[in-house]
């Protein structure tokens, strides 16, 4: 073999935190597609994925590698190390201990679980899948679906730039409700000062929302948040309308 092609045990270290990044997102892409009912062990793999990748990485030493084409320093960890914490990947991503961001059918759905109640997080994939399946054939579909699940009346707020997103809003609830496990297994509410559902998960009666990224900071300010009870918001992002 030429020597400058040869690759040392100190080059593949240098790849151990892509390694292992690697090796967790494929099983998490086959445990999805031939075992789902395990979808509740996807957040903590993940977890466990990154935190390793990130002490890896924090255990590597500085210097270059694979003949000075790959240079590790407390610079590049600095930057490495933030992105694999800010990243989200199939199925897992977290900030901070209680905000998830869940990729789905290339949707992008957030999910914020009350500090009260961290375990509900387990809960958080299989209803953000379920969430981003139905989005995605709502906006695929959207001129056949919204009209039949909201008035005529309604739907002509649409025309109004300032209201087509609250338009939008209501008809995906609506759609989220009939196509998913929050509308079989809960209770659909969204009355004034409700949450859209009530779900009974873990034992307890907890409160979800859906609404966009930008209305998450409204949501949480409004009184029934504020008492100690479990809640789930959902989050997502609106299309080119």
């Amino acid at each position: 073999m030429n020597p400058n092609f040869a690759i040392s045990l100190a080059d593949l270290g240098s790849l151990a935190p892509e390694l292992i990044l690697t090796a967790v997102a494929t099983l998490l892409l086959l445990l999805e597609a031939f075992a789902p009912a395990w979808r509740r062990a996807f957040v903590p793999l993940g977890l466990a994925g990154t935190v390793a990748a990130a002490w890896a990485l924090a255990d590597q030493a500085t210097g270059s590698t694979f003949h000075a084409l790959v240079e590790a320093t407390p610079l590049t960890r600095a930057f490495a190390i933030g992105s694999a914490i800010a990243a989200d990947g199939i199925g897992t991503g977290v900030a901070g201990t209680t905000v998830a961001i869940l990729s789905r059918f290339g949707q992008r759905i957030g999910v914020k679980v009350s500090e009260s109640a961290p375990a509900l997080l387990a809960e958080a994939p299989a209803i953000a899948e379920e969430v981003a399946a139905a989005k995605t054939l709502f906006d695929a579909n959207l001129g056949d679906i919204a009209p039949k699940l909201v008035t005529p009346r309604f739907l002509d707020l649409a025309a109004n730039p300032n209201l087509t997103r609250v338009v939008y809003g209501r008809a995906l609830e609506l759609w989220v409700n009939l196509a998913t496990t929050l509308g079989r297994q809960g209770t659909y509410l969204a009355g004034a000062n409700q949450p859209d559902w009530t779900i009974t998960l873990q034992g307890q009666l907890v409160r979800i929302d859906l609404t966009t990224f930008q209305a998450l900071g409204p949501h949480l300010a409004r009184g029934m948040y504020q008492a100690n009870q479990p809640f789930m918001i959902f989050m997502y992002e609106v299309p080119a309308l």
